[in-house]
């Protein structure tokens, strides 16, 4: 394999710099090997990141490999080498079974394959005065936020708009909706266009929408006599089931928390960490 390598100023357009692992400007070292076969690919991607590791533990600091994802650069898979810190910018997610690591940004939330409701037509719309948010709508009904389908529109770097929705406790992940949706990124849409899917800002529900492109996570295929946005201003449907939602496409769309399942059965933990190499 040949592998080049500078140790340079460089300059990256972060969409939200924060703290001294996020500025525009930085000094880096890049590194690009090139390879006649997979198995050569592999073999040096091994080493590189095994020397990553090696060479912070001889710095002093515990650091270890996690999953993590590939963004704009595409490929098969990455990893970023962290090391925990109360200071750090990144979330990690560890399986406290199996071990597994993961950046939460692409940490796997299980489809919890239970039974779905097939009843249909039996919700009602509700005024829901200065009701917008989770908070004031647990507040209003006096019930738990896993009672809600919470619905939030996105716009893609191709213009398209997209509706997300997660449980009422849950927060979208935008990496993984990204990664779903196969674009280059997603933003929050402006409120003024999301009048364009027929909706407005604290009431958007997946019923009713025009043209809209519906991604769901999972945990919502499985909700019973939920409330969700009415799309008319100070109003909710309530006693709504799956099926009387428009076209949805069901996918691992939430953020990981702590307490979570992992495939292998075991929970997760979160910590906070430092990015200091990714490969």
């Amino acid at each position: 394999p040949l592998t080049v390598y500078q140790i340079n100023t460089k300059h990256r357009d972060e969409i939200r710099p924060r703290g001294i692992g996020r500025t525009r400007a930085f000094t880096m070292k890049d590194a690009y090997s090139f390879h006649a076969t997979e198995d050569c690919l592999n073999e040096t991607y091994t080493k590189m990141v095994d020397g990553y590791v090696r060479l912070f533990k001889r710095l002093g600091l515990e650091c270890f490999p996690v999953n993590a994802d590939n963004g704009t650069m595409g490929g098969s898979g990455s990893q970023e080498v962290m090391t925990i810190s109360s200071e750090g910018d990144n979330e990690v997610g560890r399986c406290d079974k199996c071990g597994y690591s993961a950046n939460l940004e692409v940490f796997p939330c299980e489809d919890p394959n239970l039974e779905v409701s097939t009843q249909k037509g039996k919700y009602k719309k509700v005024e829901t005065p200065n009701a917008k948010t989770i908070d004031e709508l647990v507040e209003f009904f006096g019930v738990d936020a896993t009672k809600y389908a919470k619905s939030i529109v996105y716009k893609t770097d191709e213009g398209n708009l997209v509706v997300a929705v997660v449980r009422g406790d849950r927060e979208v992940n935008e990496i993984k909706l990204r990664n779903i949706l196969k674009v280059k990124s997603v933003e929050l849409c402006p409120p003024e266009e999301i009048a364009k899917i027929g909706s407005y800002v604290g009431f958007v529900g997946p019923m009713g929408l025009n043209n809209a492109k519906i991604v769901c996570d999972y945990e919502v295929k499985y909700l019973k006599d939920f409330i969700i946005g009415a799309n008319q201003i100070n109003y909710h449907y309530v006693d709504v089931n799956v099926a009387d939602l428009d076209d949805c496409l069901y996918a691992d769309l939430r953020v990981a928390v702590a307490g979570d399942k992992h495939e292998c059965g075991g929970k997760i933990d979160v910590v906070r960490a430092v990015e200091l190499g990714h490969c």
